[in-house]
């Protein structure tokens, strides 16, 4: 029979190898880069080429004034084409994302413009992990 001595050490040992390892997870996250991909349907073509038409300004805006801002891109679907996909790479999360180019003047003014084309999106979160390459 095993005594609980050894056995409450080795417990503890693990849990506090993976506290560790999630803290250290943790400090490398907030240094990598948010990334997200947003998928976007129309109902129509012409309303992808108005959200597009009106996107632009956005685009300028954030490559002028937003350094935190690394990539901020549109693509087109080439199998239906009612569909953008926008991939946009931020420095960070908390201030570059969400301080910054969530509360700009023309992103607001384009979600609104957005918001009334009642398109179907669709985004995803994500932590860069700096393997490949943009």
């Amino acid at each position: 029979m095993m005594r609980r001595g050894p056995l409450l050490f080795l417990l503890v040992g693990v849990v506090l190898g993976l506290v560790l390892a999630n803290l250290r997870a943790q400090r490398h996250n907030e240094k990598a880069a948010f990334v997200l991909l947003v998928d976007i349907e129309f109902a129509s073509e012409d309303d992808r080429d108005t959200a597009l038409r009106h996107w632009r300004p956005v685009a300028d805006h954030c490559r002028d004034n937003e350094p935190g801002t690394l990539t901020y891109e549109a693509a087109v679907s080439d199998s239906d084409p009612r569909r953008i996909v926008f991939l946009e790479r931020y420095a960070d999360k908390h201030t570059s994302y969400l301080k910054i180019h969530k509360s700009s003047q023309p992103f607001l003014k384009f979600r609104k413009k957005l918001a009334d084309m009642n398109p179907i999106i669709k985004g995803h979160s994500y932590v860069a992990t700096d393997i490949g390459f943009i």
